[in-house]
């Protein structure tokens, strides 16, 4: 594994079905999980977060997307604008803007940066999958924004068996 940071790598690793992979990237920044104490609270979070990547570290806002899963409440999903950040759809088109994508659309894609939420009520059935594809599309920092359950089992050790 090319693409990933070593941290990014170990965070994905639980998700990942398939013969066993060796993080060759750098090491990288630690993944950051962001609690939220609802899904009502991931807005304010994720402009939080943008407003720290974006003003506080300086990072372009064309190499960010925020990845939301395929849920009922899909969190995000309608807004153009996040606290003081515009978000796009079509980056191409708006290349000044945050990207904001459903994962099923970003499969294959990746970004320097992705900030996952909207994860918290995935289908049990295609969670692995969906968080393994999420997950791995950031290359160099992965900030994750859900609940501390979601957060709990995300992070908990891959089990023999699973």
């Amino acid at each position: 594994n090319l693409r990933n940071t070593q941290c990014i790598h170990i965070a994905t690793s639980k998700f990942y079905r398939g013969e066993r992979l060796q993080a060759s990237g750098p090491e990288g920044r630690e993944v950051e999980w962001i609690s939220v104490a609802s899904t009502h609270d991931i807005e304010p979070a994720v402009s939080r977060a943008l407003h720290r990547l974006i003003r506080e570290e300086g990072v372009a806002p064309a190499d960010i997307v925020v990845l939301v899963g395929s849920t009922g409440t899909r969190p995000l999903m309608n807004d153009t604008v996040v606290g003081a950040f515009e978000l796009t759809r079509d980056q191409t088109a708006e290349p000044g803007k945050v990207l904001l994508d459903s994962i099923r659309r970003f499969k294959g894609l990746e970004r320097r940066v992705v900030v996952l939420t909207g994860i918290d009520e995935l289908e049990p059935e295609d969670e692995n999958g969906m968080l393994y594809v999420a997950l791995s599309r950031a290359r160099v920092h992965l900030v994750v924004i859900a609940t501390a359950s979601t957060i709990a089992r995300c992070r908990m050790p891959r089990t023999a068996g699973r």
